[in-house]
């Protein structure tokens, strides 16, 4: 990685105490890959942490050192890899892959903003019934989602503030394996006031502008998290009760660029976002 700085353990107490960008006295630090050696994946276990453009994410993973990889320019690569799923997951219902951003959670009261650039590796596609791209997580509520679907479709979940257990969709659009594409959000949770909004750009242009209730009651701070969180099986087709229980096992592979998180205003990256880092050898 890059950006080798020092990355402290934290916990969710630190959160929520509000000192989660405080190190801790003697812990002991992890770093990611070296900038002296570009061409590297470097692993990041289960529970390890790295920081990206200042923020710090802790890894949610299986064993195996596929899963979740740093590389040159803070690029992230994720595999999702069947039966290689993150312990604390039910292995009958769901498994992950992913960047947790917990560490660096900020509170609610103000525009929260998001930017990062997506890329789904040629190869195996999803045919889960949901695969979970980026999120938006609450702590005490219901996160904010991107979940791809088989058919190459993206929605974008919101939370209805009038209903805590609805998700609804509030966008959808296609994607493809083998392309970038630039995202940029900013998020302001007011579930009571009716002052929230979510606004979405991709690639330069607004693909989302909602405004109303948005957000969970009694949430606290909310984080990012990205990478791959799916269901274990595949779509039910309505009709034959036995594609109802058939694995979604295949291996898949996504890229994150350009990650950035917290309440700096990023719409400069609307029209003019990072540029994308020369494509790294998996």
């Amino acid at each position: 990685m890059s950006d080798a700085k020092t990355v402290y353990p934290l916990t969710r107490r630190d959160v929520v105490r509000g000192t989660a960008l405080l190190p801790i006295a003697g812990a002991a630090p992890i770093s990611g890959a070296s900038a002296a050696d570009p061409a590297r994946w470097s692993p990041v276990p289960n529970g390890g942490q790295v920081a990206i453009n200042g923020v710090r994410f802790e890894a949610q993973c299986g064993k195996d050192p596929r899963a979740v990889q740093v590389g040159a320019n803070s690029v992230v690569r994720f595999t999702m890899i069947a039966g290689n799923g993150w312990p604390k997951d039910d292995p009958k219902a769901s498994e992950r892959t992913e960047l947790a951003g917990w560490p660096s959670a900020v509170r609610l009261d103000r525009p929260i903003w998001c930017a990062w650039s997506f890329y789904f590796e040629p190869g195996a596609w999803t045919t889960s019934d949901w695969c979970i791209l980026q999120q938006m997580y609450q702590v005490g509520g219901s996160p904010v989602v991107h979940v791809l679907k088989p058919d190459g479709t993206v929605y974008w979940g919101g939370v209805d503030a009038a209903n805590p257990k609805a998700s609804p969709y509030r966008h959808k659009q296609k994607i493809t394996q083998g392309a970038w594409f630039n995202f940029v959000e900013v998020y302001k949770f007011d579930p009571v006031g009716g002052a929230g909004y979510w606004r979405s750009w991709v690639n330069g242009e607004q693909v989302l502008n909602f405004e109303g209730a948005f957000g969970s009651k009694g949430a606290s701070h909310a984080y990012a998290k990205f990478g791959v969180y799916r269901f274990v099986y595949r779509t039910w087709n309505g009709i034959d009760m036995a594609t109802l229980h058939t694995p979604a096992n295949e291996t898949i592979s996504v890229r994150y660029a350009n990650i950035r998180f917290g309440v700096e205003d990023l719409s400069r990256l609307v029209k003019s976002p990072d540029p994308i880092p020369p494509m790294q050898p998996a």
